[in-house]
């Protein structure tokens, strides 16, 4: 019996000093760094109970030409949270970012890193927030990123990332957040995507991705924000799209779509923002649009639109801004637009618009901008006050 409790002291010894050596550890790799010093008592640095560095921010003291290199991860084991942005750091993202089993959150926005994501990078399997955005990496964005289950946001915008977006994300079931945006992304949107179920927000604009929006978007029912804007995007909108009931921003605009906008549009009721502007879409404006009764921006414009402007959208009782501009749409100015009392930008020009100016649109008191030029309107009726950039 006491052989054995002196085998446990013994052992509790060792533990100790193992804890107090990696302490140790931890503390000089925290100083050869030169981010902190001991008058700042290590601001920025959290430790666990046992005194074991778990979260790394920002520190007060920032030298120029700081490398991410210059943090030994591997004096880490217990970090949980490194939090890097904004700090002008500079050069490669080391590989050994892999050691750091324990990592939860790692944001290394905002700063000049080039070079690579490391494929190591898929060995953190607590990682779910991940944020590289706002640097200037290169290179493809490795598919080991598919390891990544815990992920729930991931942020990889505003790089020079290349390549194309690897089907392997569609392992990412906890994913909520994916922006890509902002980088030189080819090939075409993975089908497999529609097995994020959970995603929320989906960026892909600013990209060059080619290809049809693939059928599979329309599974994404948790989706609210959907930004496919700036791309090489061609075919038609997908009626499947009409199934993302929760959408409140769509964004389309800036590629070569063509075919006309599906009446499934009309059933996306929380829809704040459609921009559908600047592609080849053709056919009428659907009446269906007046059933967004949550639309707040409309921009159809650069389109080759036909037909009138539906009466219907006169429903849309908050809508701020309607661009309709650089189409072939005929007939008349509804009346009904009269009723958009929120409207603040309204721009119906260089279109094929005939007859007169309602005069109801007299009642659009925060109207600031108007323009109806490049049209055949053969009339201007009381026009009422002159409005900042009124053109007809």
């Amino acid at each position: 019996m006491g052989v054995m409790i002196l085998v446990l002291l013994l052992c509790f010894e060792i533990s100790c000093s193992q804890q107090i050596n990696m302490i140790e550890e931890e503390k000089r790799a925290l100083l050869h760094t030169k981010w902190w010093d001991f008058s700042h008592n290590f601001s920025g640095i959290y430790y666990n109970e046992f005194g074991s560095v778990i979260e790394i921010s920002r520190p007060m003291i920032t030298p120029k030409d700081l490398r991410l290199a210059d943090l030994n991860f591997t004096a880490f084991p217990n970090l949980q949270h490194l939090d890097l942005h904004e700090m002008g750091l500079i050069g490669m993202i080391p590989t050994q970012i892999g050691l750091l089993h324990s990592l939860i959150s790692l944001d290394l926005s905002n700063n000049n890193l080039n070079g690579t994501i490391p494929t190591e990078i898929g060995a953190l399997p607590n990682l779910t927030h991940l944020d590289l955005s706002y640097n200037k990496i290169i290179g493809t964005i490795p598919t080991q990123i598919g390891l990544l289950h815990s992920l729930i946001s991931l942020n990889l915008s505003r790089n020079n990332l290349n390549g194309t977006i690897p089907t392997q994300i569609r392992r990412l079931d906890s994913l909520v957040y994916l922006d890509l945006s902002d980088n030189n992304l080819s090939g075409t949107i993975p089908p497999q995507m529609g097995a994020l179920a959970n995603l929320t927000v989906l960026d892909l604009s600013y990209n060059k991705i080619i290809g049809t929006i693939p059928t599979q978007i329309g599974l994404l029912h948790s989706l609210i924000s959907l930004n496919l804007s700036n791309n090489n995007l061609v075919g038609t909108i997908p009626p499947q799209m009409g199934a993302l009931a929760n959408l409140t921003v769509l964004d389309l605009s800036y590629n070569k779509i063509i075919g006309p906008i599906p009446t499934q549009i009309g059933l996306l009721h929380s829809l704040d923002y459609l921009h559908l502007s600047n592609n080849n879409l053709n056919g009428t404006i659907p009446t269906q649009i007046g059933l967004l009764h949550s639309l707040i921006s409309l921009n159809l414009s650069n389109n080759n639109l036909v037909g009138t402007i539906p009466p219907q959208m006169g429903a849309l009782a908050n809508l701020t801004v309607l661009d309709l501009s650089y189409n072939k749409i005929i007939g008349t100015i509804p009346t009904q637009i009269a009723l958009l009392h929120g409207l603040i930008s309204l721009n119906l020009s260089n279109n094929n618009l005939g007859g007169t100016i309602p005069p109801q649109m007299g009642a659009l008191a925060n109207l600031t901008v108007l323009d109806l030029s490049y049209n055949k309107i053969i009339e201007y009726v009381n026009p009422g006050k002159k409005l900042r950039g009124t053109h007809i």
